[in-house]
């Protein structure tokens, strides 16, 4: 188990030819996989949705900008937001892990994610605490 699959974006060259290789196997081959949101690139899951992958967990942690700066997660809602996006594009169901709770957890915080998740869609997250 790998908790980024698809590595970071100097590696991308690398990736794109393992997505490739095991679309080449004689066989019917289902992928999930972990993936952070800043390492999805549409041209990997396309590759890697040809090779077989249904389901991809992202840990997005949250949609709230000033929760991911006070958790330090380094990745804005804009990039989390755009990651599903690619995955449901290329067919792939995104698995959602958010931190809807935590020790400064608001009730603007918790309403702007369930915003998000209803707008894309997603009904059952896994969730976790922070």
């Amino acid at each position: 188990m790998d908790a980024d699959v698809l590595g970071p974006p100097g590696q991308r060259k690398h990736t794109l030819a393992r997505a490739r290789a095991i679309a080449k196997l004689p066989r019917d081959i289902t992928l999930e996989i972990d993936a952070r949101a800043d390492s999805i690139p549409p041209e990997i899951i396309r590759a890697f949705q040809a090779a077989g992958l249904k389901r991809c967990f992202v840990g997005v942690d949250s949609f709230d900008g000033p929760t991911l700066t006070r958790l330090a997660k380094g990745t804005p809602p804009e990039t989390n937001l755009r990651a599903i996006e690619t995955l449901q594009y290329h067919g792939v169901r995104p698995i959602i892990g958010i931190i809807m709770f935590h020790p400064a957890s608001t009730l603007g915080q918790l309403r702007k994610d369930h915003h998000v998740l209803r707008s894309i869609g997603y009904e059952k997250p896994i969730c976790s605490s922070g």
